[in-house]
């Protein structure tokens, strides 16, 4: 939670001209890019999310990076203090929070004062990391790369086919 209180995020939606993968990036200050070429991290890269409301019911997406890129995060949070860094999504940067201490617990927040939206982004981003480990999600449904129902996703839990909970969103 102490991670979460060293953000501060304003949510601007603002489209990118050149294209990124999904991720945290530095925002450099550039004026004709300001953002980095290359992410902290991508989405790929995220161990655990979960849809959940702040404390004044609005929606958030809290996450963690997988513990491989833990020391990347600190070190680039580090970097960051006092600096926006931004979270882009389907080239739109959704929020650009300030970071006020080095991160080291590997814990994100994404916010948005469209905060209604946020489900449809969890999904997404959530739909997103299981095509890029060669799994499909269609329809509530996980499927193999051969089109056969492995599993189903709900309410940040992957099941079985059996119904057995195997794991909350995580790699």
């Amino acid at each position: 939670m102490l991670a979460i209180g060293l953000l501060w995020v304003g949510c601007q939606h603002k489209s990118i001209a050149i294209h990124r993968e999904n991720g945290w990036y530095p925002v450099t200050g550039d004026s004709n890019d300001s953002l980095s070429l290359e992410p902290i991290v991508t989405t790929k890269d995220f161990s655990v999310l979960r849809l959940d409301s702040d404390a004044f019911g609005k929606y958030v997406i809290f996450g963690q990076i997988h513990p491989y890129y833990m020391n990347l995060w600190a070190e680039e949070t580090e970097k960051a203090i006092g600096k926006q860094i931004a979270f882009v999504f389907n080239d739109s940067i959704i929020t650009s929070p300030q970071v006020n201490a080095k991160i080291e617990s590997g814990a994100f927040v994404i916010t948005s004062s469209s905060d209604k939206k946020l489900p449809q982004l969890y999904k997404q981003i959530i739909e997103n990391k299981l095509y890029s480990c060669g799994i499909t999600y269609r329809n509530g449904y996980i499927l193999n790369k051969k089109g056969e129902i492995i599993g189903n996703y709900s309410n940040g839990y992957i099941y079985d086919t059996k119904n057995d909970i195997k794991y909350y969103y995580s790699n």
